[in-house]
């Protein structure tokens, strides 16, 4: 059980089934003095992603992510609805984390739930890396799970305020810039027309 709940997790940003794993969590620069109660209200979707070691040729996500953090210092709710629109299907996950104002690399206990929020399994940590956001508009972030037999899967992401993966602040591709990347690089929820949550 413990598996599948990592593995879920690793749903939450795979880029489709065909995931591959790295030796360890990338360490990539964090954002510096964020505004934990800017950032973490509101609604984020997940717009573009990346898994960087990936070998698949997969061009677009298969799945909506829908991000409802709720920050009450100095802990953080979180709560993720993942669709797949073609199946008309969806799972949800919660986690929380303690921080402090300024963190913007942190570990988030995360688990599988019911709708209405019962758990499925045990908590399980995931590593969030804030790279960089205006904090109305756009976000770029790492998201790493380590897994009980020591394979790591991790994703670059793209967070918006809406769902319109066309709806791109110009300075994400500054930002993916900055880690070696550009939004060409990522693949993109387009087709899938995510609804608004």
């Amino acid at each position: 059980m413990f598996t599948f709940t990592a593995l879920l997790l690793v749903g939450l940003f795979a880029l489709s089934s065909a995931t591959s794993y790295e030796p360890e969590c990338t360490n990539y620069p964090a954002k510096q003095d964020l505004n934990s109660k800017a950032f973490f209200k509101g609604t984020w979707y997940i717009t573009h992603a990346l898994n960087p070691d990936s070998t698949s040729d997969v061009h677009d996500l298969t799945v909506c992510h829908i991000i409802k953090p709720q920050y009450y210092s100095p802990i953080l709710y979180q709560f993720y609805k993942m669709t797949v629109p073609r199946e008309q299907q969806s799972s949800y996950v919660q986690g929380y984390a303690i921080l402090n104002d300024g963190d913007s690399k942190f570990v988030t206990q995360f688990r599988p739930v019911t709708k209405d929020g019962e758990p499925l399994t045990k908590f399980v940590p995931f590593i969030e890396t804030i790279i960089d956001t205006d904090y109305e508009n756009y976000a770029v972030g790492y998201f790493c799970v380590e897994h009980p037999d020591g394979l790591v899967g991790g994703n670059i992401v793209v967070l918006g305020r809406s769902p319109n993966p066309d709806k791109i602040h110009a300075d994400i591709d500054v930002v993916l810039n900055r880690i070696g990347l550009k939004l060409s690089d990522l693949i993109s929820t387009k087709k899938l027309n995510c609804p608004e949550d």
